[in-house]
């Protein structure tokens, strides 16, 4: 795609990233020319991606077909060179309310390829349905992308899909998606423009500027064949949501500008769905970003880290591809948020200490507790594995660590290549204009805390909630300054969807101190630690249970071996309430 200069028109337009859908995550077998089959995985997005084999080597299919490794300088060189084009495709757009509100009407195409086409007889029909049919379930569907959106936002919300062709362009596929040297899409905008232009007798545009400010609101286009993000060769398309105009290409057809498109591909490319219809998650995930939502996994290729952000928890990181896209997850509240359908108040306190239930997120349930740092804190969400949830990867209570603070966050910068400092806030107010809100692996300011591995950043297992496999009951926020939340979360239990858990607020808990004998501190591993409780006259206990590291003790004192410990005095008052003091300490 072409580079563009950045224009920045005070008090009109700002600037904005180009999107993309994330790799497809599995492994893909591929047979060698010779009918050998090798195991791949692609990583990275339409801006930067690359391939490993079994072995994790970094491999790139050569002119006879088969997947060779490449040196580390040379992926590094192409990283740089991706780097400052995603930097240069940066777009203006114009700002404006929340579109997914109402009933609203959508544009698609379907283009062919002189040397692709699709390969069901009836592609219009079958796109209809997947799109827009109450209940679709072919090919193992959960629903249509009409389903997913209007049943999240519990009827605020009913895209109807207009769909229009297929028209078959002049050239061939690899006209448009071939990779440049930088392994770039070289045309795919083009595409968009010729489809278009082809069926411009067919379409009356002006029907789909939907806020009547002379742009057609979006074209979506459906194209034949594979997509590159999950397992297409180097000459298909890797989905994406851009704009004509970044481009420098200017289309008007009724009388209205066509601007922001997105698209992906027809046929899934991987594993028993290989050669199948596509699901909706690829489509609902571009669908996202013009609704107004960003990308939630790491953007930037591993620069500062990497971080696994929403996992398959979110539509706009890897939960695109849950059930091989058929089945997207629900919107978090946070995502709700940023669509229109709810506020920042939706997201609730914990008002005072007691026993809280949750229902599955579906029910528009969300908790949060604050941290030391204005703007950061923690969500708190009931998933189930029921209706679009359920192919999630496990069931539970969910934690998401949330910083829209005024800290600073370095990230690659939109426009000089170079690492800047932005404050969180900034990264979610202008998210249209960074497309980082995960970027820093270091630093990510939304994402799933995983319970069975709560400070790493990029968690390669399947413990997320809880208790869930990790069997993890209690849960205590730390910020990124390090200070530990005076609200915890115990008794953390699941059942029939729902979540069940104590939350003693710090109001009520000052009265009490475990005395640690013989104080805080680095204790001596294999000393001894002795289980006292200072108790307060006013408000008397009627028994402790303790417990380290979530395991029950018996007696008055632990051993204490190498590492981190968590000491946990569980009181039941003679008044019948609960309260749960936590000491923190560590032996060497």
């Amino acid at each position: 795609m072409k580079k563009i200069s950045l224009i920045v028109l005070a008090f009109v337009l700002c600037c904005s990233a180009a999107f993309a859908v994330p790799a497809y995550r599995g492994v893909i077998r591929y047979t060698q020319p010779d009918g050998s089959v090798v195991l791949l995985r692609n990583h990275g997005d339409e801006f930067f991606h690359w391939t490993t084999n079994a072995a994790g080597k970094v491999v790139e299919l050569d002119k006879d077909g088969y997947w060779r490794p490449i040196s580390t300088e040379k992926l590094n060189a192409r990283r740089n060179a991706a780097r400052a084009k995603r930097n240069m495709r940066n777009r203006s757009y114009r700002s404006g309310g929340h579109i997914a509100l109402g009933q609203k009407r959508f544009l698609v195409i379907l283009v062919e390829f002189s040397d692709v086409q699709f390969k069901s007889s009836t592609a219009n029909q079958d796109f209809h349905n997947l799109l827009n049919e109450n209940g679709y379930s072919a090919n193992g569907g959960t629903g249509s992308a009409r389903d997913f959106y209007y049943e999240n936002s519990h009827g605020d919300f009913e895209p109807i899909f207009d769909v229009y062709g297929p028209v078959c362009l002049e050239n061939s596929m690899a006209t448009y998606g071939a990779n440049d040297n930088d392994g770039y899409d070289v045309a795919a905008e083009v595409a968009v423009k010729e489809g278009c232009q082809a069926l411009d007798d067919q379409i009356d545009f002006s029907k789909y500027d939907l806020d009547g400010d002379g742009y057609v609101d979006l074209v979506f286009m459906y194209y034949a064949g594979y997509g590159e993000a999950d397992g297409g060769s180097a000459d298909t398309i890797w989905p994406h949501q851009w704009e004509l105009e970044s481009a420098e290409i200017s289309l008007t057809l009724d009388g209205k500008k066509i601007n922001s498109y997105a698209c992906t591909n027809e046929l899934n490319g991987y594993g028993d769905v290989k050669g199948k219809m596509c699901g909706i998650g690829t489509a609902c995930h571009e669908f996202g970003h013009a609704m107004g939502l960003p990308d939630l996994y790491d953007t930037d290729y591993e620069t500062n880290g990497e971080a696994g952000g929403m996992y398959d928890y979110s539509l706009m990181c890897s939960g695109s591809y849950n059930n091989n896209g058929r089945t997207p997850p629900y919107f978090t509240m946070e995502e709700r948020i940023l669509l229109g359908w709810k506020g920042e108040d939706d997201i609730a306190e914990f008002p005072k200490s007691g026993n809280y239930t949750l229902a599955s997120i579906n029910n528009n349930v969300s908790y949060k507790t604050p941290t030391d740092q204005d703007g950061e804190y923690f969500v708190y969400e009931c998933r189930s594995k029921e209706g679009w949830d359920e192919y999630i990867s496990e069931a539970g209570l969910i934690v998401y660590h949330v910083d829209k603070s005024g800290r600073n966050v370095k990230i690659t910068s939109p426009y000089t290549g170079g690492l800047i400092s932005v404050t969180a806030s900034s990264l979610w107010d202008n998210w249209g204009a960074y497309n980082s809100i995960n970027e820093n692996g270091s630093h990510p300011c939304y994402y799933v805390v995983p319970a069975g591995a709560q400070t790493d950043l990029n968690y390669s297992g399947s413990q997320f909630a809880f208790p869930g496999k990790a069997n993890k009951k209690t849960f205590t926020g730390k910020s990124w300054n390090g200070v530990n939340s005076d609200i915890t979360l115990s008794n953390i239990s699941y059942s029939s969807n729902t979540v069940s858990c104590y939350v003693t607020v710090p109001s009520e808990n000052i009265d009490y101190n475990v005395i640690a004998n013989p104080g805080n501190g680095v204790y001596a591993a294999g000393s001894s630690f002795e289980l006292c409780l200072e108790e307060a006259e006013a408000r008397p206990v009627a028994s402790v249970e303790w417990f380290l590291d979530d395991e029950p003790v018996s007696g008055t004192s632990v051993v204490l071996r190498a590492g981190g410990h968590t000491i946990e005095a569980v009181l039941t008052l003679a008044s019948g309430e609960t309260e749960i003091l936590t000491l923190e300490l560590r032996a060497e």
